[in-house]
């Protein structure tokens, strides 16, 4: 069995530079997607491989989702007292959406 060690540092991992290329790209396309996206993405990548997951796999996925969605509750709650006074809404994850998305 692997361990994975998860603190609050940046750590070395190659995949870190990927993400850092993605980003990239994402900026240079101008993409919209937001933090819900992320969000939605993983819930219905998790739901499609749920059968081919590990134990050890579930808690870090959801440990991600989670650090997304919270950021994401963040923003919104920064954001949203100044949108016309349209007041704070959560957002709810669709999974069409993640599918159609991620395609």
């Amino acid at each position: 069995m692997r361990t994975l060690k998860i603190g609050g540092g940046h750590g070395s991992f190659a995949h870190r530079s990927q993400f850092q290329a993605k980003a990239e790209v994402l900026d240079a396309q101008e993409s919209k997607k937001s933090l819900d996206s992320a969000v939605s993405i993983l819930a219905a990548w998790i739901e499609l491989a749920r059968d081919y997951l590990s134990e050890d796999d579930m808690p870090v996925l959801i440990s991600v989702g989670g650090l997304l969605y919270r950021e994401g509750l963040r923003k919104r709650s920064t954001t949203a007292p100044q949108m016309l006074g349209l007041g704070f809404q959560l957002f709810q994850p669709s999974i069409d959406f993640a599918l159609a998305d991620a395609a």
